[in-house]
């Protein structure tokens, strides 16, 4: 039996790979020798999906079928299954059909809203068209931001300097010699804040492959620590998408106070702001209360604004920094011909709009630095995230799964925006 789970979650785990890459049919394959071995929802929409993307959308409407089909069984994969099925039959031009699914589903929402809207975007959020990806592996990150910058030499940065090992060594020795120069190590292969070590020194040559990033080391504090911003972008489809940033948004604080002496740098509860490392850390203080937005070491976005407004920096000014940091990023990548690509190699409602975190940093001055892109960021945690994200979640829903009596999708989003269904949401393309 263990080992019949251990070759099912192997052969899901390389479908998934293959499916982030664009490989439809290696992935195919994978879900499909999965589903053998074990029958389930998940597989199922995983398997239509494939049959989606491949542009195979007759098959993909029989496997969407099937898994609506038993409500009871689809269980919280059914939102996923019905948005999916939706989204076939507009690609097959069955738009009448179509509406009618998005009508049942968007009924089924006032049900439980906050359950459902979370359901459908667990199961979307690790799945994005794989030209994504440049973004969110730390290593294409770098690649990508590096060329436009290439191409650019004139333009303000807005991500630390960074030297991807082994191919940057010689760079990184360089920039290593220069007078105070401090440097964060991240592993390439791994995630959450783990194997993170801070050093003057470049790693040795031979080490194993990492992203080396000059260190921001006057960050903005709080209460003498430092922390980092999770904000929130929501992105179309199409060759020139609409794309929104949330207004809200998490901010998560080391334990320890902030400090740069040789003694502190080993100390990552002083560095790492990600607060699932630093679990068993005895200073670590997460309110049970939802609404409390300025205790502890996870608070609100709007809580940094409000003091960042009583500090001098300003709310306004410093929101309006965070948005054009967002909306260079999406030109970059429109620039790189991502939302181009997309739409050429795909059907129209292949995909949802995409929604995904972007990690920040504030240096002293109130100027932010993009320091991670987060395909499936953390969808629960205490009390105040999972108020704020479900919140989130109910108001991105209807972007995902609206009635378009044309098909159009923009058409949608612009219905959607006059009638004043933004919430919280800023339209930044």
């Amino acid at each position: 039996m263990i080992e019949k789970r251990l070759a099912e979650l192997k052969q899901v785990e390389q479908g998934l790979a293959a499916l982030r890459a664009g490989q439809h049919d290696e992935a195919l394959a994978a879900f499909t020798a999965a589903l053998a071995l074990n029958p389930s929802p998940d597989k199922l929409d995983l398997i239509a999906r494939c049959h989606h993307r491949a542009g195979r959308i007759d098959q993909a409407i029989l496997w969407y079928e099937r898994l609506v089909g038993d409500a009871a069984k689809a269980g919280s994969r059914l939102a996923a299954g019905e948005r999916g099925l939706c989204d076939a039959l507009r690609d097959a031009g069955r738009l009448q059909q179509a509406d009618e699914v998005a009508g049942r589903l968007l009924a089924r929402l006032d049900t439980a809203p906050a359950a459902i809207a979370t359901a459908l975007l667990q199961a979307d959020m690790p799945l994005p068209y794989a030209g994504w990806m440049r973004i969110f592996d730390k290593g294409r990150l770098a690649e990508t931001l590096a060329a436009y910058a290439k191409a650019h030499p004139a333009s303000e940065i807005f991500w630390p300097e960074s030297f991807l090992l082994p191919g940057d060594a010689d760079r990184l020795a360089a920039a290593s010699a220069q007078p105070g120069a401090l440097f964060i190590v991240k592993p390439t292969a791994r995630s959450g804040g783990k194997g993170i070590a801070l050093t003057r020194r470049p790693p040795p040559r031979g080490a194993a492959p990492s992203l080396v990033q000059r260190y921001i080391d006057n960050p903005h504090l709080i209460e003498g620590k430092k922390g980092h911003i999770r904000l929130y972008l929501l992105v179309g489809t199409g060759e020139t998408p609409r794309a929104y940033l949330y207004r809200e948004g998490i901010l998560r604080i080391a334990p320890e106070a902030y400090a740069t002496d040789d003694a502190s740098l080993p100390r990552m509860a002083r560095h790492v702001t990600n607060t699932a490392l630093h679990r068993t850390h005895p200073d670590l203080v997460i309110s049970d209360d939802p609404q409390a937005e300025d205790v502890g070491n996870v608070r609100s976005l709007s809580a940094l604004l409000r003091r960042l407004e009583r500090e001098g920096i300003g709310a306004e000014a410093s929101w309006r920094r965070l948005a054009l940091l967002a909306r260079r990023l999406l030109d970059i990548l429109a620039e790189a011909g991502l939302f181009r690509d997309q739409a050429r190699e795909h059907a129209a409602h292949c995909f949802p709009p995409l929604l995904f975190g972007l990690d920040l940093l504030l240096d002293a001055s109130g100027r932010p630095w993009l320091i991670e892109c987060q395909r499936s960021p953390a969808i629960e945690g205490g009390a105040l995230v999972n108020r704020i994200n479900a919140e989130l979640f109910q108001t991105a829903f209807p972007f995902m799964v609206q009635r378009l009596p044309a098909g159009d999708r923009e058409a949608g989003l612009e219905a959607l925006e006059g009638a004043g269904k933004l919430g919280l949401f800023e339209r930044l393309l």
